[in-house]
C-alpha cells in the first residue's frame, strides 16, 4: 500500500508544483490584459511611437505568459476562427511589400503607371518601384501592430471561457472609459495647452476641444462610445440584483418577536 500510494505522490507531485505557477502565469496574463485596456489609451491613444512600442512588447508578453500558463496547467487551444481572418490580414499586409514587376503593378491598378512616372522623375535612372504599398516602411510596422492585435484577439479568446472573464473585461471597458472621461474634463479644464500638462504635441492641443488623451477629438469621443454599452450593462444588473434583493427582503415573513 505505502509503495502505490508512494508512486501516486510521485505522480501528483510535478502537477501541484505547477499549480502555484500556473496560477501566478494567468495573474500575469490578466495583469497583461488589464494594461492594454487602462494604460494603453493613455499613452496617447496608442498612436504614438511609444504607444506602438507599448501594444506589441505587451502583446508578446501577454502570448508568452499565457503560453506559460498553458503548458503548466495543461490548458488546450480552443479554436475561434478568427485565426483565419488575422493569417488573411498578415498575407495582405507582406504580400504588399514584396517586389513585384512592373506588370505585375500595371495590373492591379493603372495608376501606378501614371503616380510612379513623377517619383521617377526624382531617381536615379536605375531606379524602379517595386512594391504595391506607396509607403512600405510603414507596411512594414503597421504588420506588427496587426500581430500585435492578432495576440491579444487569440489569447483574450481563451482566456475568456466563463460569463464571470467576459464579465470582468466588460466592467474593465467601462471603467477605462469612465476614467479617460474623468481625465478629460480635468485636462480641458485646467490646461495650460499640453498633454497631461507637459507634452506639447506639434499639430494640436487641449484648449479647444475634449481629447483626453488623444490628439484626435473623433477618436476621444469614440472610445467614450465604445465604454457606453458596458457600463450601461453594469448599471443595469447592479440594479437588477438591487431588485431581486428587494424582492426577497419583502417576500421573507415576519417573525414574531420575544417579550
Amino acid at each position: 500500500y505505502s509503495s502505490a500510494a508512494s508512486d501516486v505522490y510521485k505522480r501528483q507531485a510535478p502537477l501541484d508544483r505547477a499549480k502555484p505557477s500556473a496560477e501566478l502565469m494567468l495573474r500575469i496574463v490578466d495583469g497583461l490584459i488589464a494594461a492594454l485596456i487602462f494604460v494603453l489609451p493613455f499613452i496617447m491613444g496608442g498612436r504614438e511611437a511609444w504607444g506602438h512600442w507599448f501594444l506589441i512588447t505587451t502583446a508578446f508578453l501577454l502570448a508568452a505568459a499565457w503560453s506559460a500558463y498553458a503548458v503548466l496547467s495543461g490548458a488546450r487551444y480552443a479554436f475561434s476562427w478568427l485565426e483565419y481572418f488575422f493569417l488573411a490580414g498578415l498575407a495582405i499586409a507582406w504580400f504588399q511589400v514584396q517586389p513585384q514587376s512592373a506588370e505585375a503593378l500595371q495590373a492591379f491598378s493603372p495608376e501606378y503607371a501614371r503616380l510612379l512616372s513623377f517619383w521617377s522623375e526624382t531617381q536615379p535612372t536605375d531606379s524602379t518601384w517595386t512594391s504595391i504599398s506607396f509607403t512600405p516602411r510603414e507596411t512594414r510596422h503597421a504588420f506588427w501592430v496587426f500581430v500585435a492585435y492578432s495576440l491579444i484577439g487569440i489569447v483574450v479568446f481563451q482566456r475568456a471561457r466563463t460569463m464571470r472573464d467576459c464579465e470582468r473585461l466588460l466592467k474593465y471597458v467601462g471603467t477605462s472609459g469612465l476614467a479617460m472621461t474623468v481625465f478629460g474634463l480635468w485636462q480641458w479644464g485646467l490646461s495650460n495647452g499640453n498633454f497631461f500638462w507637459f507634452y506639447e504635441h506639434p499639430y494640436t492641443d487641449t484648449t479647444v476641444h475634449l481629447k483626453g488623451a488623444f490628439t484626435n477629438r473623433n477618436h476621444f469621443a469614440q472610445f467614450l462610445t465604445l465604454s457606453l454599452g458596458p457600463l450601461l450593462w453594469w448599471l443595469v444588473s447592479e440594479a437588477r440584483s438591487l431588485f431581486n434583493l428587494s424582492l426577497i427582503h419583502i417576500s421573507e415573513p415576519t417573525r414574531p418577536r420575544l417579550i
